[in-house]
């Protein structure tokens, strides 16, 4: 607020009156207002001196100063606040926080001792970073559910089972809505591994029928080869991979070429 510079005792009292209410007032916050109290102080010493014009110019640098402290610190303090809130709900989400804690502790020193901008600052610059890490988990999650379901469209399109699949991927989309993102991300990439797996599976049993016909067109007795992919096809409609899997590793000692095929 501007306020007319004149020599007269009673024509400056009201800029003194205003940095008393506003000092007032940043205390009634709890706010530290060692700046603009040793202004005033010097502000009432030149006023009692009648040195109008320091008076009043130390008086309007009290006046600005109790403004930043307001400014922010009621933006600072909401900043902390909101950080905070910010660090616990990414730790929920099993992100590390270390950094963004480090800064906010740092803005909480800077606000104690009064210096509202520098935690200001240092509150948002913890606010940055821990938005920035759930952003990324959060785009992390929908990208690995996207990649769920066309997995499980492959594999519909193969007329795989995807029924388990299908399951998970309802419980990760939920997880998801619930801003439980860790989980979310956990499950969807539990299902994508087992979606790959099954791919990988199906793809060894192509290349096996692959490898029997081939051996079978060139007169070989292929029938030990053949009981045992009959086996493992029927485990991998039965999802035991495990079992599927050494079937399939029997099948490739049944031919001393088996090197040369992928099953």
């Amino acid at each position: 607020m501007k306020i007319a510079i004149m020599s007269d005792i009673h024509s400056n009292m009201p800029a003194l009156k205003e940095v008393l209410n506003k000092i007032k007032e940043l205390k009634s916050l709890g706010f530290i207002t060692n700046e603009p109290d040793n202004l005033l102080n010097k502000a009432e010493t030149e006023y009692n001196n009648q040195n109008y014009k320091n008076a009043y110019d130390l008086a309007t640098q009290s006046i600005e100063k109790s403004k930043e402290i307001k400014e922010y610190g009621i933006k600072s303090k909401n900043q902390i606040k909101q950080t905070k809130n910010n660090i616990t709900f990414a730790k929920s989400n099993n992100i590390n926080t270390t950094e963004a804690e480090n800064l906010l502790n740092k803005a909480k020193t800077e606000f104690n001792k009064g210096n509202y901008k520098n935690a200001y600052d240092l509150a948002t610059q913890s606010k940055n970073k821990i938005e920035t890490q759930i952003d990324n988990l959060i785009n992390l999650a929908n990208s690995k559910i996207n990649e769920l379901q066309n997995l499980i469209n492959k594999l519909n399109s193969q007329n795989i089972d995807t029924e388990e699949l299908k399951t998970s991927l309802t419980n990760a989309k939920t997880k998801f809505n619930n801003k439980e993102y860790h989980l979310s991300l956990t499950t969807a990439n539990q299902s994508v591994a087992l979606a790959n797996q099954i791919l990988t599976a199906k793809q060894a049993i192509d290349n096996a029928k692959k490898l029997i016909n081939q051996e079978k067109s060139k007169g070989n007795d292929v029938s030990d080869a053949e009981d045992l992919l009959n086996n493992a096809e029927i485990e991998f409609q039965n999802k035991n991979y495990k079992k599927y899997w050494r079937l399939l590793k029997n099948i490739a000692k049944e031919f001393a070429i088996s090197c040369k095929y992928t099953i």
